[in-house]
């Protein structure tokens, strides 16, 4: 007898709601959920990003034939949830249509509201989003899955977010097989800091400052991948897709000091000759001079200084709490 086929999962990357908006970076996420999928699961899966593919949606949708559609929005990508959703349900009614990624975290109460859209995936997506999979493809109950929230009987119910992921090195690499990386090439990369082939990357997650201004998608536990991990992924990028400059998308990768020297020292020692911008990802006030000449002897070329505002008074009202002079002087070095 023939075994069954898998079940197919369809993976959508939704596009800005400004189509002038120049930036797109690679769709670390939902590499990552697929690459975890893959993993710990039989499925066949297939990423979509319609920010560089711009196919048309619902042909692609009816000729894949997905058993479930996750779709994943920052919120300037939300305006188009709405009309995803309805290509999967035009296409089939019964498919279950899943949103994760920061709108659903951040605005949960408003995007279960989207009609088409029957459960949102919240915070750190890897388990949850399996999970509820699974149990969705065996037509069980969802409702004790953490960090999920549904409709049902037109009832919205809301469960807790699960556990975070301890250690980030059991995660698997990102599905990098699963995107055409030459494409991100064309668009503005963060860093302004040219065109052709990059990848961004996430190493850390968590962050355990309290701004007021800022999400809490992965928590206030700072958690990292080793320095060891995180230059094996450099080197399988740098070797296999001959991608030399990289972005580190972390939002505060120096937490832990030793790791960035230890890191920093791993690439300088292997000769390969690659690029570092940090747009997002450095507390600024906490690097030192030896850090930032290791850095830089790594290949840094871009960091992005976010001390958001000069004055003491509203650093204190937005509880960032940076040392300004401190600043200064790493801006100088």
């Amino acid at each position: 007898d023939k075994a069954p086929a898998p079940h197919r999962i369809l993976l959508i990357k939704s596009p800005q709601n400004d189509p002038t908006w120049k930036q797109i970076s690679h769709p670390i996420g939902l590499m990552s959920i697929a690459a975890h999928l893959r993993r710990n699961y039989q499925y066949e899966i297939k990423i979509e990003d319609i920010r560089v593919s711009r196919l048309d949606l619902e042909s692609a949708i009816r000729l894949y034939a997905p058993d479930v559609v996750g779709i994943s929005a920052l919120t300037h990508e939300s305006d188009a949830i709405s009309w995803i959703a309805e290509c999967v349900k035009r296409v089939n009614a019964h498919t279950p249509v899943l949103l994760g990624g920061p709108h659903a975290t951040a605005y949960p109460e408003k995007a279960i509201q989207i009609p088409a859209v029957d459960y949102l995936v919240v915070g750190e997506g890897e388990i949850a989003a399996g999970r509820l999979i699974e149990r969705l493809l065996n037509q069980r109950d969802v409702s004790d899955i953490p960090g999920i929230v549904y409709k049902k009987d037109n009832r919205i119910f809301s469960n807790d977010r699960g556990n975070f992921i301890e250690d980030l090195n059991d995660l698997p690499m990102p599905a990098y097989d699963l995107i055409p990386i030459e494409a991100y090439g064309n668009f503005a990369r963060i860093s302004r800091t040219g065109s052709g082939n990059y990848m961004c990357i996430f190493s850390s997650r968590g962050c355990p400052y309290h701004c007021i201004y800022c999400h809490n998608i992965f928590g206030k536990v700072f958690r990292c991948r080793s320095a060891e991990n995180l230059f094996n992924e450099i080197k399988h990028l740098y070797d296999t897709y001959k991608i030399r400059d990289f972005e580190i998308l972390d939002d505060v990768f120096n937490l832990d000091r030793e790791r960035l020297i230890d890191f920093c020292d791993r690439i300088i020692n292997s000769g390969m000759k690659v690029t570092f911008a940090f747009p997002n990802g450095l507390r600024c006030d906490i690097l030192d001079e030896e850090q930032l000449i290791k850095l830089r002897q790594a290949g840094t070329i871009f960091i992005a200084f976010p001390f958001e505002t000069g004055s003491p008074r509203l650093q204190k009202l937005i509880k960032k709490n940076i040392q300004l002079d401190k600043i200064k002087q790493n801006i100088e070095i």
